[in-house]
């Protein structure tokens, strides 16, 4: 037998150790793979189940904010949108026409507003103070995140205004207005705060949007002329608490280790 087929054969079991180390670890990391994958679709899974939660809470709360609003406000033509989370307050009720503050008609709405809101936020927020406000009925699991006090106008100017801002600061005041209207009814909706366990803040806020969000008809399309008074309102928004990425809750988490 030659030296060169006696080298042959002592190399084939180092060939075959060479080639089961890769199968192995091709393995490994196959079986790595999957245990991600399968993770992340969990993971995604029920983070789209705490959404659709949290849009379903909210519907819920909306529609009985309405009811109860309703009831306590007949013939006004108070509405909601469950997709985008509004209760809708339109400036007749509220305002008169160019006023920033509130009408004796407008602060006896707020008022009333305020006692349902102060009935049924709690369960849905948490509170600083809960002998001045709390829930009295089922601790509900999805929260809300910021309700703001949105203030619309509609596009014509104001009269006066020289600086083509006039919309603007019109719906920034009116926003402010309710909201101290709100909080002066109802001290403790200014204690309620978000689910946040780190930074837990205030749950109320206020935005003024001018002419720049208005209301949209039937598919998207602009009202007509006719109805630019819907643009004239008032929106308290209602936005969920939504799952946090990793990186903010490892954030949240060095936080509270400081």
């Amino acid at each position: 037998m030659s030296d060169t087929s006696f080298r042959r054969r002592q190399g084939e079991p180092e060939e075959e150790s060479y080639f089961i180390s890769m199968s192995d670890m091709l393995v490994g990391l196959l079986f790595v793979f999957i245990i991600l994958l399968v993770y992340f679709a969990v993971t995604f899974k029920q983070k789209e189940d705490y959404l659709v939660g949290a849009g379903e809470a909210r519907r819920r709360l909306l529609e009985q904010l309405e009811k109860d609003i309703e009831q306590k406000l007949p013939g006004v033509d108070i509405s909601i949108n469950t997709e985008t989370g509004i209760l809708r307050l339109p400036e007749e009720v509220l305002f008169n026409s160019n006023e920033f503050e509130l009408s004796d008609r407008g602060r006896e709405a707020v008022s009333l507003v305020a006692q349902v809101l102060a009935m049924r936020l709690p369960c849905y927020t948490r509170s600083t103070n809960s002998a001045l406000i709390r829930c009295n009925g089922r601790e509900e699991e999805h929260k809300i995140d910021t309700l703001l006090v949105e203030g619309h106008t509609d596009r014509d100017p104001i009269r006066g205004d020289t600086t083509g801002l006039g919309n603007l600061d019109l719906s920034a005041r009116r926003a402010t207005r309710t909201y101290l209207a709100l909080t002066q009814a109802q001290p403790g909706l200014a204690i309620l705060t978000n689910g946040d366990d780190v930074y837990p803040t205030p749950v109320l806020g206020v935005a003024g949007y001018g002419p720049y969000r208005p209301v949209l008809g039937a598919g998207g399309r602009p009202l007509p002329e006719t109805e630019k008074a819907r643009h004239r309102r008032i929106d308290l928004r209602f936005i969920m608490v939504t799952p946090k990425s990793d990186a903010a809750q490892e954030a949240a988490q060095m936080l509270r280790s400081k």
